[in-house]
């Protein structure tokens, strides 16, 4: 009976080794698995996170890129058109602008004044006459092709004006006067006190 209780206990002491070793096998593979279930959870949500940081992302960039596309929009609208509140105030405007090109480039101011039909059709017209050399007027015009902004000459004529020769300059081509006459317009955006 001894040895038949020994093989027995021998048998029991085998099965619950197996138990045992299969139990920590178990728990190792399990517990690898659970490790690497948790981990690839955690980079699931992270990666979620990640995502709607991005979105967030992109749509602050839709935004900042709608506002430039706005303001360049408008930085193209105020090189096209005189913006005021009014037309009487573009027109004066517009003469205060052409007053200074013609003190800037040396020519003479003899008179401004609003042309005929000025506001209508969304647009204010001055009418310009001044005088000075051919480098002065040439001047006076570049200034006003590069105008911001835009302005239209719609009309022009020049005249030579009668002067006397001066001595020691030859024929004294280079100080000889011009009248010129001259309308400018501009396209007017009539602009809101709000701004608008």
């Amino acid at each position: 009976m001894s040895i038949a209780r020994n093989d027995r206990l021998d048998r029991l002491l085998a099965v619950a080794l197996f138990l045992v070793l299969v139990a920590a096998l178990l728990s190792v593979t399990f517990g690898a698995g659970y490790t690497l279930f948790t981990q690839q959870r955690d980079q699931a949500v992270s990666v979620s996170r990640l995502i709607e940081q991005i979105r967030v992302v992109v749509d602050r960039q839709q935004t900042i890129t709608e506002g430039l596309a706005a303001i360049d929009q408008q930085k193209l609208l105020d090189t096209v058109y005189m913006t005021a509140t009014n037309a009487a105030v573009a027109v004066a405007t517009l003469q205060d602008k052409i007053t200074t090109l013609a003190a800037v480039t040396g020519t003479q101011m003899r008179r401004i004044s609003v042309a005929d039909g000025s506001g209508a059709s969304g647009r204010v017209s001055i009418q310009v006459q001044l005088t000075g050399n051919l480098d002065q007027l040439s001047s006076f015009l570049v200034g006003v092709e590069n105008h911001r902004p835009l302005l239209t000459l719609e009309k022009i004529s020049v005249n030579r004006l009668r002067s006397r020769r001066l001595r020691g300059t030859g024929n004294g081509v280079g100080r000889q006067q011009f009248a010129g006459l001259m309308t400018l317009s501009a396209a007017l955006r009539i602009r809101g006190a709000d701004g608008n």
